[in-house]
């Protein structure tokens, strides 16, 4: 079961890493000054760190305690 969840969280911190990057060159390569665009971008930041974390806590949890 361990192992399930090194994988996991392998898998979740490398997807938030492509998806950080993707995030990255669209605000780049969008010369969009509108607000809601800016909201937008920020929840999509959100969404990354609480994926980050997710990970973290996936690879760093020690399962059941009794």
């Amino acid at each position: 079961m361990r192992i399930l969840k090194v994988f996991c969280g392998l898998s979740v911190l490398t997807t938030t890493v492509a998806y950080g990057a993707l995030i990255h060159r669209y605000s780049l390569n969008t010369p969009n000054q509108n607000p809601v665009f800016w909201t937008g971008m920020a929840f999509a930041i959100l969404v990354g760190i609480l994926s980050f974390l997710g990970g973290c806590f996936l690879l760093a949890s020690r399962g059941p305690r009794p």
